[in-house]
């Protein structure tokens, strides 16, 4: 049988990747640096490996809008008061080799005289609700509209991940593709209010600076899951320029010809959020993409892998494998499947669904154009 060990992919064509990055970030810095007035929207990852990529772009914009609710102790991290380590260690990152080395670069930066903002309403109101709560109020204590607005999101969004969560112990097939299916339509609202709330915040805000960053480059970041963006932030300034960024592009491209490597899930996701699921919501389509999904999240690597000269975009090159895995299975494929890796570490449910395919296809290796609804 033939078979492929994890990060098969990248092994032959490495130096092939770091040309082609190379290549892009100064294809992309020769465009930028010939536009006044521009807005960089940066669709990225909190992986390490994506620092390598962005450090070369940050230093040439004058306002960095991040994506994260106000915190008071960040801009006194910036300003050399509290340690980088410090503040790492205090919070709970899903991903801190990246922060750490992350708010290392925007350190170095803000002191070359570079405006940084955390700027996510959505998420600074759902901190403030939490606090209500903890302090022993209800929802009527809430002060604005939009804490209101953003509580109800978050209560049908989380009713919906615990109906998931509560059924995975059972098993059943039929009913976790349907749950995946409920939230991510929920899921897709919630992106849809935040992108709302802080389009409008970015955009109060660079008005409000006007006409200091006039004929300046602002850059912005912001989940690749937050396509919306773009036309909010499009039909709201005049005036600049807005330039979609997608940092590992070029890797993407090569192996799937496409600007980014969308799961499963997150075409679901995008199929909801812009209208795609033009028949009902438990639509053939839609049930294929949830299937994927389940089979996915079992077989993608959780952890955060540092980068290093064999692998130095180890987590884009797992996604675009498991991409490329999970395109080869029809709903009833991932049936099969799912029985087998229920219970089985990522490797491991990996390596299985490696040898389903190799036995039902004849060929466990990623090769050719994978396919991606969003390109």
């Amino acid at each position: 049988m033939k078979s492929c060990p994890l990060f098969f992919i990248e092994r032959e064509n490495n130096k092939k990747i770091r040309f082609l990055i190379s290549e892009n970030i100064g294809n992309f810095l020769g465009r930028i640096r010939k536009i006044d007035s521009l807005i960089i929207l940066s669709y990225s990852t909190h992986r390490p490996e994506i620092i390598s990529i962005i450090r070369n772009v940050l230093p040439e914009c004058d306002l960095i809008f991040l994506e994260e609710p106000f915190d008071s102790a960040f801009y006194r991290m910036l300003s050399g008061d509290v340690n980088v380590e410090d503040y790492i260690s205090e919070r709970d990152f899903s991903f801190p080799d990246f922060q750490k080395e992350f708010y290392r670069l925007l350190k170095s930066i803000h002191d070359q005289d570079k405006e940084i903002v955390q700027i996510d309403p959505y998420m600074s109101c759902l901190m403030e609700i939490h606090e209500v709560f903890a302090k022993g109020g209800t929802h009527r204590d809430f002060p604005t509209v939009n804490h209101h607005l953003v509580y109800s999101t978050e209560k049908t969004v989380s009713a919906n991940l615990v109906k998931y969560y509560s059924l995975v112990p059972k098993g059943n097939f039929n009913h976790l593709v349907r749950s995946i299916m409920d939230f991510a339509r929920s899921d897709a609202m919630r992106i849809k209010l935040r992108d709302e709330m802080r389009a409008e915040a970015i955009v109060k805000f660079i008005v409000k600076a006007l006409p200091a960053f006039k004929q300046r480059r602002i850059y912005i970041e912001a989940g690749y899951i937050h396509q919306p963006l773009f036309r909010l932030l499009s039909s709201k300034l005049d005036g600049f320029k807005i330039v979609p960024y997608f940092p590992v592009s070029p890797i993407v491209r090569f192996y799937m010809r496409k600007k980014h490597v969308f799961s499963p899930g997150d075409i679901l996701t995008l199929r909801y959020l812009f209208n795609r699921h033009k028949t009902e919501h438990y639509s053939d389509d839609n049930i294929l993409l949830a299937a994927r999904s389940l089979i996915y999240t079992k077989i993608i690597r959780k952890d955060e892998i540092i980068p290093s000269r064999d692998l130095p975009y180890p987590h884009t090159l797992d996604e675009i494998e498991c991409h490329g895995i999970v395109s080869r299975l029809s709903v009833a494929d991932c049936r099969e499947v799912f029985g087998r890796i229920r219970y089985m570490a990522t490797e491991e449910a990996r390596r299985e669904v490696l040898n389903y395919i190799s036995t039902r296809h004849g060929d466990s290796c990623i090769s050719g154009k994978l396919d991606n609804e969003y390109s």
